[in-house]
């Protein structure tokens, strides 16, 4: 029997430099707006909010375990439950867990084993996005009141919510059950032979409930809104398979398997939405009115197959191969490609066993050399993506409800996505373990990419999925565990790894290059340039050299090289020099959609060698692959005392900071950039900056450039533990056989160059990595445990 119990404390790990109400202010005067100056009629407009203190809190989790597990001849049980209390890093945001799970094994004999498993979990929850709350407080002035003088919230002002308001009111309540049910069966024909056979359900219900109250409204009339879903997934998955093993003349071992498996999933879900609630404390449906087009249903499938078998032989345990072959269908791609055959073979000599390794055997334990080639098969599309979708229910004319193409064009032409991996790789032991060394180099070639590629708007849709070319990535991974001091109150074991990749696109299904993310000549998203040849991760864009400081400061000579701008002691421009001497020849100029650019314009580097600064200039302007990951792990017994801590760092790749984008590219009137840009914006003649005019952006001065770009590279203590273990003699009075309690941190510490909240973000899309859309801000967690085994 055992219990355990963890509390956790967790805080938002460093906040972001947000504008005041003063700098609000100061902004508003550049702006020419009347909100510049403090209007004591008005309170509503003279708070001055720190957004990020006020949304958040101490987030706290606690966690109790409970477990019995016992056995007799033939038969052992396990038996745990477990219950979490999780209050977020956002007010009013939390989950609370229920879970069960019960493992029974039974042997009867020598020849038969079954061993089944049951969980059951319950999860209920008020789910708030942290990441995107907290940045869309980033967007409402900090001198937006957030309570009026009665002390009531407020709302809506000047088109933005109150942040408040939200986290406190808004109701996005889920509740989640599901339940599994596990069972395996062995049976030994023979010594050698032996049947495996296994099947597992799994049963998901969720039901959401949201409401938005009339003091969130932003209509006119003030409006509540609600709605309420239901979704029911039922997957099963079997498989069976027969193991033959046999060793022959003591040194030659074979192992031949051969199976089959099927898999399916079934998804069915209903929404109703109403406005208009009689109660905004009675969240029922039947409170509101019935929104026609907000009352949908939805049902998704699908199922996969496979056939299977291996083989493999082994000398001595010296000489070993193996081969593998998969033949795997799936319901998602179109009837003549659903089927795919994927090999894979492997061989490992230990050649520290070889008798000519006998010099070695003083230090050398184990040596080995390892080379393998696999495939993989990747069907991570949606469930008739293969198929033009229609929808129903969504779409009225007159009140009558219609059908219309979902706006992904079907294309059952897809297939299966195939990666092919090439390893080489070796294993050493020296000194009885005592130092431990693997090492692997890999060549990684995806054929048949799947992802999506938008389509012109006159075909009526907006994008279809396409098999769109090939990547291949090179790697190499290095572990190395030491352990120096092996004594017996005294140990100490460290570890390092590291990892290099490098992904370059090999070709493309179109034959050309094509740009994904955002290809147009304005503010937005980062743009990536996928070319044959060309590395993964190419941000492709306009280069920022500087802000024009004067508006002579826009002339050039006839190769296009800059000139410098002289004035006199009144300020009056009296001419340009070019490398200290006078310049009297033509003077060129730079255009930015068809105006000409002037001082608190951007300039950007002219690549096609023209006057007009267009597509034509654009370029590759960093790369977001990181150049290495590495990690040190260190573990340090002292008597009943151990002390582990691991750091890690990301080094080299770019990242694209989309969030300070949004922020900081003028295009909303009521966002306000962050404190940099509100002092260090171009403002009269002679200004030296980075940070163009507010008043001249319709040039193309924010469009996606390298000015947010910035390096990702950071060096983080990213997990801390000192545990003790209690001594016997003191566990034994409390009838217990073992205990200890240990506390932890995650997250401590971190040194990065990086703007926004943290630079390790996840790219799901290998062709669009490295973009930063206001990420969930880690935590900084301390917790503190206690296990007890009776």
């Amino acid at each position: 029997m055992g219990v355990q119990y963890l509390h956790t404390s967790g805080v938002l790990a460093h906040k972001l430099p947000q504008a005041n109400s003063k700098e609000v202010r100061l902004y508003r005067n550049e702006q020419g707006s009347s909100g510049g100056s403090t209007d004591s009629l008005n309170p509503s407009f003279n708070a001055d909010n720190d957004y990020q203190s006020l949304l958040t809190r101490v987030a706290s989790r606690d966690q109790v375990d409970f477990s019995v597990s016992g056995a007799n001849k033939g038969m052992n049980f396990y038996t745990s439950i477990r219950a979490l209390n999780d209050q977020g890093l956002i007010y009013n945001s939390y989950a609370k867990t229920l879970l069960f799970r019960t493992n029974v094994e039974f042997s009867p004999s020598t020849k038969f084993r079954y061993f089944g498993r049951m969980q059951f979990g319950y999860t209920t929850g008020n789910v708030i996005d942290e990441g995107n709350t907290i940045f869309q407080a980033f967007q409402r002035p900090a001198n937006y009141e957030v309570y009026y003088p009665d002390g009531t919230l407020t709302g809506y002002l000047s088109g933005r919510r109150n942040p408040l308001s939200v986290v406190l009111y808004q109701v996005n309540l889920n509740q989640n059950y599901n339940g599994s049910l596990f069972n395996q069966i062995d049976y030994n024909f023979t010594p050698t032979l032996k049947l495996t056979a296994n099947a597992v359900a799994t049963y998901t219900e969720t039901r959401n409930q949201q409401f938005l109250p009339k003091l969130l409204s932003s209509a006119s009339p003030l409006t509540n809104n609600g709605s309420e879903s239901f979704s029911r997934t039922i997957d099963w998955q079997s498989q069976a398979y027969l193991n033959y093993m046999k060793t022959f003349a003591e040194n030659h071992a074979v192992t031949v398997m051969a199976g089959a498996s099927a898999e399916s999933s079934q998804t069915n879900g209903a929404n109703e939405a109403a406005v208009n609630y009689v109660s905004e404390q009675v969240l029922t449906l039947n409170s509101g009115t019935i929104v026609p087009s907000g009352t949908t249903t939805t049902a998704t499938a699908n199922s996969r197959a496979s056939l299977f078998g291996r083989a493999t032989y082994s000398y001595k345990g010296r000489y070993i191969f193996a081969t593998t072959i998969r033949r795997d269908g799936s319901s998602r791609f179109g009837p003549s490609n659903r089927w795919g055959n994927f090999l894979s073979a492997s061989a490992a000599w230990r050649f520290s066993d070889e008798k000519f390794m006998g010099w070695a055997n003083g230090f050398l334990d184990d040596g080995k050399l390892r080379a393998s080639y696999g495939q993989t098969g990747n069907e991570s599309i949606g469930d008739y993506t293969a198929q033009t979708t229609y929808g129903f229910g969504t779409y009225y004319y007159n009140g009558i409800s219609g059908i219309a193409p979902s706006t992904t064009l079907g294309n059952p032409t897809l297939q299966w996505e195939a990666t092919t991996q090439k390893d080489v790789g070796l294993d050493l032991s020296f000194l009885r373990a005592r130092l431990l060394i693997v090492a692997d180099y890999y060549i990684k070639n995806t054929t048949n990419l799947l992802t999506q590629s938008p389509l012109p708007a006159e075909t009526g849709f907006a994008n279809y999925e396409v098999n769109y070319g090939s990547i291949r990535n090179k790697g190499f991974e290095l572990s190395i565990t030491g352990r120096p001091i092996v004594k017996k109150d005294f140990e100490w074991s460290i570890t390092y790894n590291l990892s290099i990749q490098r992904g370059v696109v090999t070709s493309l299904n179109s034959g050309m290059a094509a740009i994904q993310g955002n290809s147009a000549d304005a503010a937005g998203n980062a743009a990536w340039l996928i070319q044959a040849g060309q590395p993964l991760g190419n941000f492709y864009g306009w280069k920022q050299l500087r802000v024009y400081p004067y508006d002579q400061s826009n002339a050039y000579n006839d190769s296009w090289q800059p000139l410098t701008p002289n004035f006199d002691q009144n300020g009056v421009f009296t001419g340009y020099t070019f490398q200290g001497k006078a310049y009297t020849g033509t003077v060129h100029s730079l255009y930015g959609k068809g105006v000409k650019l002037k001082g608190g314009n951007v300039e950007f580097a002219n690549i096609d060698k023209d006057s007009v600064i267009d597509n034509n200039d654009r370029t590759i302007l960093g790369n977001a692959q990181p150049k290495f990951f590495f990690a040190v792990m260190n573990t340090i017994r002292y008597k009943a005392f151990s002390l582990s801590f691991t750091f890690n760092t990301q080094w080299g790749d770019k990242i694209y900071n989309n969030a300070a984008q949004t922020l900081d590219n003028y295009s909303t009137s009521n966002v306000i950039p962050q404190p940099y840009v509100i002092y260090n914006m171009w403002r009269k003649q002679g200004n030296i900056t980075q940070v163009p005019s507010y008043l001249k952006t319709s040039v193309g001065d924010v469009r996606m450039s390298s000015r947010f770009l910035e390096d990702g590279s950071f060096v983080r203590l990213a997990y801390a533990q000192l545990n003790y273990t209690i001594p016997a003699k003191l566990t034994r009075k409390a009838f217990a056989q073992s205990a200890n309690i240990y506390v932890y941190g995650t997250n401590l510490l971190m040194w990065t160059n990086y703007s926004w909240y943290d630079p390790e973000i996840i790219s799901s899309n290998p062709l669009q990595m490295g973009q930063d859309n206001g990420s969930y801000p880690r935590r900084r967690e301390m917790g503190l445990g206690l296990n007890i085994f009776f």
